[in-house]
């Protein structure tokens, strides 16, 4: 390759860049497309992604369908010891781990104050380059271009010679490219400045980011795969590592995603395009791919729609038939698609008027507590004729008057207003029970 600088239009450091990205995006890519045109239950984002630490390779497409990945060499160690037993669905794999990201964008108050924080660090640190880095980079130019004169001066003297020093010489010249990409690279730190950005700005970055996650969870994603995935090499570093859950049986483990990453350091990568050091460190994220989610998604909108009515949880699952457990996975998959908190159970039945499927006791006496009451009966003998203790009792005769919006009378009060304030009775100059 010769190199005219005359007919140079880019830089080395954006054509060595470019030739990373196209590097990644044909690994990315690699694969037949689907005949069917079904890219929903076989989406092709995360490709690459996923790795077998024990093995320390990719996972690669495979199952059904092509609707799976797994660890080739996984599938030649026997059931029993199998590190990856259970397959990824590459459907599924795709709704957790953007739901995952989206709860890390969007579930965090302050993160726009500390993304704004990190830019204000980072543009004053990035103004100088780095002397190591710099002094690195004009060694090794000086060295290879020594090596490159001396190939040029002694190009050999038989057709073997030649051949080999012109292709030594294509090697130097590649590798003295790459070097002043990196020196290039270093001073154009000193002369570029961060411009911080606004609070607006990492907001509407920040809902774009959400939207994005919120499509592809829900594996609509024409048009927004390319920028998920850069989003997602920059927060996992490029490797979600799995680990077996669960029996080596079939359908009855699961896999588990672990990685580290930072949403500080990628998003001001995405709004300035730089690497910085953040203060905070890398959190360790965890995702679990159940099969269940799946059928937890299907039935989310529903379930929300009966749960936003107030109805219990136990009166949504009897509705629809499903088990109980059903309609919490199909709620915490609503609210997780959208990067929000579940409401707490026994604050939202606090807050419900119909908290019980059955009645309690208490609530099914309390109109003839309050009618016995307002006889002038004695809340003693009324627990004695009902059958029922004192607490019992009580309970009732609030709730009587709670649930009417009406303030609960005073027991002392009442007493004193009744012509008999006692249990014994006198008959005939007798005192009785």
């Amino acid at each position: 390759m010769i190199q005219i600088e005359d007919f140079r239009l880019i830089s080395d450091e954006v054509w060595y860049a470019a030739q990373a990205m196209l590097h990644e995006e044909k690994a990315r890519n690699a694969g037949r497309k689907p005949q069917d045109g079904d890219t929903a239950s076989r989406p092709r984002i995360l490709n690459g992604l996923f790795w077998c630490p024990t093995h320390s390779r990719k996972l690669y497409v495979s199952g059904v369908n092509g609707k799976y990945m797994i660890c080739r060499d996984c599938r030649a160690v026997d059931r029993e010891s199998r590190p990856l037993y259970s397959q990824l669905p590459r459907g599924l794999s795709l709704q957790k781990t953007c739901e995952t990201m989206l709860k890390l964008v969007r579930g965090d108050e302050s993160l726009i104050e500390r993304v704004i924080a990190s830019c204000q660090v980072a543009a004053a640190a990035l103004q100088a380059p780095e002397p190591q880095v710099l002094a690195t980079a004009a060694a090794r130019i000086v060295k290879l271009d020594r090596r490159i004169a001396l190939i040029m001066r002694n190009p050999g003297e038989t057709e073997v010679d030649e051949k080999e020093s012109e292709a030594e010489l294509k090697r130097l010249r590649r590798d003295r490219g790459e070097a002043l990409a990196v020196q290039q690279a270093a001073q154009a730190a000193a002369t570029r400045s961060i411009e911080v950005p606004s609070e607006t700005e990492v907001r509407v970055l920040l809902q774009h980011l959400g939207d994005i996650l919120i499509q592809a969870a829900n594996l609509s994603t024409p048009g927004v795969a390319e920028e998920l995935r850069l989003f997602l090499d920059r927060f996992t570093g490029g490797r979600i590592e799995l680990e077996q859950m669960g029996e080596r049986l079939p359908g009855r483990g699961w896999l588990r995603g672990r990685f580290r990453g930072n949403v500080i350091t990628s998003i001001v990568r995405s709004l300035t395009g730089k690497e910085i050091a953040s203060s905070s460190p890398d959190q360790a994220i965890v995702m679990d791919f159940f099969e269940e989610t799946s059928k937890a998604a299907a039935s989310a909108e529903e379930v929300k729609r009966l749960y936003d009515q107030g109805l219990l949880t136990k009166q949504i699952a009897r509705q629809l038939s499903m088990p109980r457990s059903a309609v919490t996975a199909a709620l915490d998959v609503w609210y997780s698609a959208r990067g929000l908190e579940r409401p707490d159970g026994r604050s939202r039945r606090a807050s419900l008027a119909v908290k019980h499927l059955t009645p309690p006791l208490y609530q099914e006496i309390a109109d003839r507590v309050k009618a016995m009451a307002e006889e002038g009966t004695l809340f003693d003998e009324i627990a004695t004729a009902l059958n029922v203790d004192r607490n019992t009792l009580t309970s009732a005769w609030k709730h009587w008057h709670t649930s009417r919006g009406l303030p609960v009378p005073d027991g002392r009060t009442r007493r004193k207003s009744l012509s008999r304030k006692s249990g014994n009775r006198k008959e005939d100059g007798k005192t009785r029970e």
